[in-house]
């Protein structure tokens, strides 16, 4: 008997499987740290309340991370980080843009440069972990290579 095959089913397997390998190489004290360091720069904000941004900037963490790590298959081929920073480019730029949106709803109308910090460093914060993530697969990809 033949089977028939989902292939949507399949590919989402395999995508579940593929973050669940690469989340073991997810760093919790890492977590806490990059986000004290994203909190200290909202600090810097006037009257900014830290409380809502925590759990939503940790989704963007793992996101980030998992885009970086699967992109990371691409430096076999011999592409540089840089390059293929650029074939993520929207998926990035789109969570840049939830994360600031989310962190910039409990400022209302705020000056033109607070908003441009916060921008900043909501780009800033998803980029290292995108280059975690990146980091990490290359790795993993690499010692995948070696067995």
């Amino acid at each position: 008997m033949n089977t028939v095959v989902n292939f949507t089913a399949f590919r989402k397997e395999k995508q579940q499987q593929y973050e669940r390998e690469a989340l073991k190489d997810f760093s919790l004290e890492l977590l806490g740290r990059h986000y004290r360091h994203l909190a200290k720069g909202l600090k810097s904000l006037p009257g900014y309340p830290l409380e809502p941004a925590e759990e939503h900037c940790y989704d963007m963490a793992v996101e980030a991370f998992l885009i970086g790590s699967s992109y990371s298959k691409f430096a076999k081929y011999g592409e540089t980080p840089e390059e293929i920073m650029q074939r993520s480019k929207r998926e990035l730029d789109a969570l840049a843009a939830q994360l600031f949106f989310h962190l910039n709803q409990p400022m209302g109308e705020a000056a033109p440069f607070l908003e441009d910090t916060l921008r900043e460093l909501t780009q800033e914060y998803v980029t290292t972990w995108w280059l975690e993530g990146y980091s990490k697969g290359t790795q993993r990809n690499k010692t995948r290579a070696k067995r």
